[in-house]
């Protein structure tokens, strides 16, 4: 389950980095909607790892 965890949250936070960067090369409501889904991707990310930083904390213990 933590690899799965991993390799999603990992991706989301390269696509949401992707976003960033082509938002550069856009102007106007472009580049709000290429941040916007950005910080879509990050947000769906930050549980997984919440969840990743648990199940390794419990399997310390």
């Amino acid at each position: 389950m933590k690899i799965l965890y991993t390799i999603i949250a990992g991706g989301l936070t390269v696509a949401g980095g992707n976003l960033v960067a082509l938002s550069q090369f856009v102007e106007g409501w472009e580049r709000i909607t290429y941040g916007a889904g950005a910080m879509l991707c990050v947000s769906l990310a930050w549980p997984l790892v919440l969840r990743l930083s648990h199940l390794m904390m419990k399997e310390e213990n």
